[in-house]
């Protein structure tokens, strides 16, 4: 089955033909934290030495409520441009920083927007990303963590969800369906185009496709990457389910 690609800023577009499907939960890090065991070494540790009778002293109080490295949820990752965090499936970084792991339904919500995006007339004054659209937004934000650039200039630390290049990418993604084929139109900065397969599929294509340079080459992969954008809505259509997909970049 033929799998669609579309990207700019510019004329070009590409065909990618193929791709791996790849669960979220099959993503593995890399082997430096072959740490293993070593999670359970915090769990008593010295404290046994302490007799089981006074558990009340032994408890560890704070310790146990702290969390460690991102948040227990995810590895971190260290790369010239910083370190950030390679956050587990469900889960995505709060802010820019990259120093957290969160659930990704916290970062990526609904909100106030002013754009008719479901093609009624009227103009819509909210809206709310799906769960597949949030699945890719994790995959962006663990993408960006966790690949590695070969010594070319991308970046590594989160992107935030914006809500209202969401609607305007599923009102986008509407579009392309509707006209059955990929295009271009109303994006902020740059903007990948693809149809053909669920969320992981997409990316592992916009990333892994042929011809999918790293930066600073003109790429699907180079738009994910780019150190110069802080932003992306993703919109897809149908809204459940659909494999129509639009990234805004900004």
């Amino acid at each position: 089955m033929f799998r669609w690609l579309l990207l700019i800023p510019t004329l070009a577009a590409l065909l990618a033909l193929g791709c791996l499907p790849q669960p979220p939960g099959t993503f593995a890090m890399d082997d430096d934290d072959d740490d293993g065991d070593d999670d359970a070494a915090d769990d008593d540790g010295g404290d046994d030495d302490g007799g089981d009778d006074d558990g009340a002293d032994d408890d560890g109080g704070d310790d146990d409520n702290d969390p460690g490295p991102c948040s227990d949820h995810g590895d971190e990752v260290v790369w010239p441009d910083g370190t950030v965090c390679a956050c587990d499936p469900g889960y995505t970084p709060s802010s820019p920083a990259g120093d957290d792991c969160v659930p990704t339904e916290q970062v990526c919500t609904g909100g106030s927007i002013n754009f008719d995006y479901d093609g009624d007339g009227q103009t819509e004054t909210w809206f709310d990303p799906t769960d597949d659209e949030c699945w890719m937004f994790e995959l962006v934000n663990w993408t960006r963590a966790t690949h590695d650039p070969e010594g070319h200039p991308e970046c590594h630390f989160p992107l935030l969800h914006d809500v209202e290049w969401s609607a305007h990418g599923r009102h986008h993604s509407m579009l392309m369906q509707q006209a059955g084929g990929l295009y271009h139109d109303d994006y902020p900065y740059a903007q990948n185009c693809a149809y053909g397969c669920d969320a992981a599929c997409e990316m592992d294509m916009y990333m892994y496709g042929p011809d999918e340079p790293h930066c600073p080459d003109l790429s699907h992969h180079c738009n994910i990457m780019r150190c110069e954008i802080s932003h992306i809505g993703i919109g897809t259509y149908p809204p459940n389910g659909g494999t129509w997909n639009t990234q805004n970049f900004f």
